[in-house]
């Protein structure tokens, strides 16, 4: 059964978190910004654990085009970092999250809609993206993992599991 995840002109947010890797986060959010459907509103949140690499400076004015909220952190730490976004999310009206770490580049114009027809289409709200070539090239130990043999697949056929999501690197998922 497929429903309608977001709608353009839904708020939509993306949420990066970083530490002392301003170019990195750079150019994450270039990327970003130039892969994303602008029929979408957008609020960037980033989340900064006590960076002292320019990355503040860089934030006053990230030349994005949508509005950009900063959360300044003192080492909290991933967990501590996703939730203080979570805690900013509580308070806003928006359709569908993304938080993404600052090493994910974006490169396929529409990932942001390739994503919410997959949640509209398999029922899911939370996807998860595993990166199956940086999987097996950094894991350690090795847990080779092959994309023509995934753990399970959907019944709408638009998403797959190689893996459990304590496993998963976590570097992009969706939240509601």
């Amino acid at each position: 059964m497929s429903r309608v995840v977001a709608k353009p002109g839904d708020l939509l947010v993306m949420a990066v978190t970083t530490y002392n890797r301003c170019d990195y986060l750079r150019e994450c959010l270039a990327s970003w910004a130039a892969t994303r459907n602008r029929d979408y509103l957008w609020l960037v949140i980033v989340a900064d654990d006590g960076s002292e690499d320019g990355t503040l400076e860089f934030l006053r004015r990230p030349d994005l085009e949508v509005d950009c909220h900063v959360i300044r952190n003192q080492r909290r730490g991933v967990g501590g970092q996703c939730n203080s976004i979570f805690d900013v999310c509580r308070r806003l009206d928006y359709a569908v999250g993304f938080k993404v770490d600052d090493d994910l580049v974006f490169k396929q114009p529409g990932w942001d809609d390739l994503y919410l027809q997959a949640m509209a289409g398999s029922g899911f709200a939370h996807l998860c993206h595993l990166n199956l070539q940086l999987w097996n090239d950094e894991r350690r130990p090795k847990v080779p993992l092959a994309a023509e043999r995934p753990l399970a697949l959907d019944p709408s056929g638009l998403c797959v599991s190689y893996t459990g999501v304590f496993d998963c690197m976590g570097c992009l998922f969706t939240f509601t």
